[in-house]
């Protein structure tokens, strides 16, 4: 095999090595283990636990409610912390274990990677490796993907990744050394175990494909191969028909993805593609100098790019290019070059592309920036081996010491912030006076401290400076706490609506409301003056997306607020058009009003609309309940009027 591999060093010091970085890991996040869930968390989670509650452990694993593959593997993961809900110091503790995991396999990854690149330096191995994964693990941009426990899902996937490009390196070397059984083995299963594992934690993981290209482009070679058509045949199977498959189900895709542009997002496809060529070199920058006043996870406020031809977009759109051309034209002359574009750019193929997800997340750079930071620290580490001044030799080795420490020292920091609820929500909001959700977050916070005159002085301001449904929202969740927070006009609510942007916190607001006033929580919330909210969102289109939903909220607020079962009932005619939980709220309804035959003929029609999965099999079973229950009330009503008669 060229050049040392892992393998080639003392297991005792490698595996030492690797505990030392574990443990740093560990300790250097603990501050950040006492902050709150966030955003996402409470979108995902609350419901995954009531489905446990509901439906059972399994069901709500493979409930397949993220993304098109349910991400499962994440998903059981949180559901092993079932008797931890609500607590989220034992999940931020998880995901922080699983990050020290990443960084020992980034550490043996840079071995590897290293071990084959033309770096002739005067350093151990080892140590150039130590920088790298220092570098990686102890980065602030990593930050909101450790701490933000929803997140687990990028770190999980990354492991798997990992451990994918690990064995497919190994095996490509057997494979180099004519062991083809060992070496098609390994490689195999990188994609086939490693690629469907990651993929099953997050659709991201389809990526690990294009980083094994990466690998295969610059790593390797097929010239010295004994059988290389043996090789091309399973690069076809394995790397080729996956990337076809995928590019197929994209395109197969397209009509939904114009469809949630229009119904989630405030930009199209083209500015999101445009923009995105600008936010990449944004990330790299944050990567090698980041920016600690500029990171979180409050980006929502980040402007799409409008025109192609403006100089920012032309600028970004060929420096983008540029760098993918070049890397793939010098990848043999310059592999060090070509390995960290390359891995940094496939690493961001997915989203960066047209898939419709928000602008600017920074966990969309956990292992894409591996590609950076060891193209850096390789660079650094060849100069100071090679340049002949003294002085620009300690220049170099000091930019290689300084990193880590200073990184270290801005991770703690922020980790300790993100540990304190109160202030990161201020500090947020400070840095970040654009964003809504900074904003909304600093309200909550202030709400929870009892600061409620100070909250509801932020939310006059939001509400004029954003003018969204969903601050109006706010507005009249104070207005439930007491008469001291009037109730806002309804007027306002119809100006917003029709003048502003999609919203769909206003949703997310709005279910809240009714959730309060269904619990008896918000005097101030009369049946008409939610009905009155809910008919502009079901008459405005950019909220199609969530009918059946709004048609719950009207069908509930009629039968438990308004006590109106009839009206209930209209509003979830015909059954055809509902969900199959709508069509069950609407067979109890008709049971309440004693209408058993009408009930079990809408708990029929649900149960044609299922299929034999998983899934739908435990609805069949809920139906089935349903259906014994309403069937014996029609026996005993039956029985009763056969004894009156």
């Amino acid at each position: 095999m060229p050049g040392n591999t892992l393998l080639s060093h003392s297991t005792t010091r490698a595996a030492l090595t690797s505990l030392l970085i574990f443990c740093f890991v560990i300790i250097l996040y603990l501050p950040g283990l006492s902050g709150p869930f966030m955003l996402d968390d409470f979108g995902s989670l609350p419901i995954l636990y009531d489905t446990i509650n509901q439906r059972g452990f399994w069901y709500a694993v493979f409930d397949g409610g993220t993304g098109p593959t349910g991400r499962p593997i994440s998903f059981f993961s949180f559901a092993l912390q079932h008797a931890q809900w609500e607590n989220p110091y034992y999940f931020k503790l998880v995901n922080v274990v699983i990050h020290a995991i990443n960084a020992v396999l980034i550490f043996w990854l840079s071995h590897l990677v290293i071990s084959r690149l033309p770096i002739k330096t005067n350093s151990n191995l080892s140590l150039i490796c130590l920088s790298i994964t220092l570098i990686w693990a102890l980065h602030p941009i990593q930050v909101s993907s450790v701490l933000y426990v929803i997140q687990r899902m990028v770190l999980l996937s990354s492991t798997f990744m990992l451990m994918g490009c690990i064995t497919y390196i190994y095996g490509r070397i057997f494979i180099e050394k004519s062991r083809l059984r060992e070496g098609y083995t390994l490689t195999t299963l990188s994609i086939a175990l490693f690629g469907l594992l990651a993929l099953l934690s997050k659709e991201t993981g389809f990526q690990i494909i294009l980083y094994i290209l990466c690998i295969e482009a610059t790593l390797f070679t097929t010239n010295n191969l004994q059988k290389p058509k043996v090789f091309i045949y399973w690069r076809h199977l394995f790397i080729t028909l996956p990337i076809i498959l995928f590019m197929a189900y994209l395109l197969k895709s397209l009509d939904g993805f114009f469809t949630s542009y229009n119904t989630l997002r405030n930009f199209s496809m083209d500015e999101r593609v445009l923009t995105q060529t600008k936010i990449l070199w944004e990330y790299a920058a944050q990567i090698l100098f980041p920016r600690i006043s500029e990171l979180g996870l409050y980006h929502d406020h980040y402007p799409a790019l409008k025109s192609w031809l403006s100089p920012t977009s032309i600028a970004t759109v060929a420096a983008t290019s540029g760098l993918f051309i070049t890397a793939f034209i010098l990848r043999n002359k310059y592999p060090i070059y070509a390995f960290a574009a390359l891995w940094f750019l496939f690493g961001h193929s997915m989203e960066a592309s047209f898939i419709p997800l928000e602008l600017y997340f920074e966990h969309r750079n956990y292992l894409p920036s591996f590609g950076i930071i060891l193209g850096m620290v390789a660079l650094l580490y060849w100069l100071s081996a090679h340049v002949q001044s003294t002085t620009l030799k300690y220049v170099y080795k000091t930019l290689l010491i300084l990193p880590p420490v200073l990184l270290a020292g801005l991770t703690y920091q922020q980790t300790e912030l993100w540990g304190n609820r109160l202030e990161y929500a201020l500090v947020q909001s400070k840095e970040h006076p654009d964003s809504v959700r900074a904003r909304s977050l600093m309200i909550a916070e202030l709400s929870k401290t009892n600061q409620l005159d100070a909250g509801y002085k932020e939310t006059q301001k939001m509400k004029q400076q954003f003018k969204l449904p969903s601050v109006w929202l706010t507005e009249v969740q104070y207005a439930c706490i007491g008469p001291r927070f009037p109730l806002p006009e309804l007027s306002e609510f119809l100006e917003l609506m029709n003048g502003s942007k999609l919203d769909l916190a206003s949703v997310l607001k709005w279910y809240e409301l009714v959730e309060l006033a269904l619990d008896g929580d918000c005097d101030a919330l009369t049946p008409d003056y939610l009905f009155a909210v809910l008919e502009e969102f079901e008459k405005n289109p950019r909220y199609a997306k969530h009918e059946q939903g709004l048609i719950t909220s009207r069908a509930m607020i009629h039968g438990a607020l308004d006590k109106d079962l009839p009206s209930a009932i209209q509003t979830l005619l015909p059954d055809s058009r509902l969900n199959h939980e709508n069509r069950m709220l609407l067979a109890r309804y008709l049971a309440t009003l004693g209408l058993y035959e009408e009930a079990l003929i809408v708990l029929d029609n649900a149960d044609k609309s299922l299929s034999g999965s998983f899934k739908h099999k435990v609805k069949r079973k809920e139906s089935s309940e349903l259906r014994t229950i309403i069937a014996q009330d029609l026996v005993n009503q039956q029985q009763n009027v056969e004894q009156i008669l």
